[in-house]
């Protein structure tokens, strides 16, 4: 842009090791030592523990920041500046007092530390180890988050030192098992079956943080087919949380063409008579995620849920479920729909019919166009007739 190098002054980012970027504008006199100094202020490293490197070059504190400009300022380009940190001095003081590092530092150091422990020697590794172990009980999310990553990569199989202390971790329970799922769930991705067995009766705990990450960790076993995993995750859709049961779906969509699609369906069917009505929305959705197209069952059982559910927001999502489940043009799927567009008392319910309409049948199919024109200019409620409108569009006809 215009502005990058306004006269007496530098335009410069910062890229970091995880991959973010910090955008600085500092004096043309600046010194390489200023950088660090608003690098610190608006990271939290300290100077000390910053490497800057401008190409391949590492530039020294004494240095001006001008030297490394030549040509930016004619090609209107920020200079750009890669930040490294420093793991001597700081590493030892995570190892002697972890709470004298800030925020900044203990990710930026998690993230080192996993790339240069592998090439350090036994004695280095296994403090390293029980640093980032550490570090899965911190109150701040993203060092948890960052610590799980670490022990990840730390980890190469279920005999080594880092397996073993994120799996004593999940004894812990609270946050600080969550943070060992993700990690055993990173360190396992690549075996599905075995992530069952050490994972799967973590879903039995009553923390919905902890139940939450392993659904996301069981992904790749749902993928794979894995009985149990699709199972146990089948029966989170009754579970108590919302979020739970949002993890479970989201996971479950991973069997959708995959080898457990068949198991996955019928799985979730069991579960659309549940009396809570916000579980059976639950199981809606996920029927919707990984229901194969033309599926007779599937479909049996959403269109039971479209005609009987007395919950607006469970016959909905059966709306849009069925738009995976059926056949372009069904008659019987959109004779359903249609019944639904112009009978629910429910504005919400029919404008989804509506969506679903535009969705299911097929260019020309006279008794969807029909139904979509009597709700635009008959049904009293604006959301509904713009839902038909545009659906009707959709279908190639002509609203005016």
């Amino acid at each position: 842009s215009d502005d990058v190098h306004e006269p007496g002054s530098i335009f410069v980012e910062v890229h970091s090791m995880s991959g973010d970027t910090v955008s600085i504008r500092v004096a043309v006199t600046s010194l390489v030592k200023d950088l660090k100094s608003s690098i610190a202020l608006l990271r939290g490293i300290p100077t000390d523990c910053q490497e800057l490197v401008a190409g391949t070059m590492v530039m020294r504190d004494q240095e001006l920041l001008a030297a490394h400009c030549d040509g930016l300022a004619t090609q209107q380009l920020p200079l750009s500046v890669s930040l490294v940190t420093s793991l001597d001095g700081p590493r030892e003081l995570m190892l002697r007092n972890p709470t004298a590092c800030n925020l900044g530092l203990k990710v930026a150091l998690l993230e080192k530390l996993a790339l240069t422990a592998s090439s350090s020697n036994q004695n280095i590794f296994g403090p390293i180890v029980g640093l980032v172990t550490e570090s899965l009980r911190d109150p701040q999310d993203c060092v948890r988050e960052a610590a799980a990553k670490a022990l990840a990569q730390l980890s190469d199989g279920p005999d080594s030192k880092a397996f073993a202390a994120a799996h004593a971790c999940l004894s812990e329970g609270g946050l600080v098992q969550a943070a060992a799922v993700s990690a055993l769930g990173r360190m396992l991705k690549e075996e599905p079956r075995r992530a069952c067995v050490v994972l799967c009766p973590s879903l039995d705990v009553p923390c919905e943080h902890t139940k939450c990450a392993v659904a996301e960790a069981l992904r790749p076993a749902v993928a794979a087919g894995e009985r149990r995993a699709i199972l146990a995750l089948c029966a989170c859709l009754h579970d108590t949380s919302v979020s739970v049961r949002k993890a479970a779906g989201e996971a479950l969509s991973e069997a959708a063409n995959a080898p457990g699609c068949e198991l996955a369906e019928l799985a979730v069917l069991a579960r659309l008579s549940h009396p809570n009505p916000s579980c059976r929305r639950s199981a809606v959705d996920a029927l919707g995620s990984v229901v194969r197209r033309g599926s007779g069952p599937a479909l049996a059982g959403l269109l039971e849920r479209l005609a009987k559910d007395d919950c607006p927001a469970v016959r909905s999502a059966a709306l849009r479920a069925i738009t995976f489940a059926a056949y372009l043009g069904d008659p019987k799927i959109v004779a359903a729909i249609v019944r639904v567009l112009e009978c629910d008392k429910e504005a919400s319910v029919r404008g989804s019919a509506a969506d679903a309409l535009g969705q299911v049948a097929e260019v020309g199919q006279r008794v969807a166009t029909d139904a979509l024109l009597y709700r635009l200019k008959k049904d009293s409620e604006l959301f509904v007739r713009v839902r038909a409108k545009m659906m009707l569009l959709r279908l190639g006809v002509d609203t005016h």
